[in-house]
């Protein structure tokens, strides 16, 4: 069993979600990953938030990048 997938299968997986975005999502997602290192493609994950879904909190750790290709973040301040 394989724990991380190979940077191919990511890029595959990369390329699948790319056909089905418009031409300035596909723009954005390239910029951030065109010059990225092997390390980065191979660590890939996409993932699918539901509505509503807290997934970063203040003073948490800062475990992944996300990077929005659909969709809308809130940030809500419970001060």
């Amino acid at each position: 069993m394989r724990l991380l997938m190979s940077a191919e299968d990511n890029l595959n997986r990369i390329m699948d979600l790319q056909k089905t975005l418009d031409a300035k999502q596909q723009k954005y997602l390239n910029q951030y990953l065109n010059n990225a290192p092997r390390w980065v493609l191979e660590a890939v994950k996409l993932v699918h938030k539901d509505k509503n879904t807290i997934f970063i909190e203040e003073n948490g750790p800062a475990d992944y990048v996300y990077i929005l290709v659909d969709g809308v973040v809130r940030a809500i301040d419970y001060r």
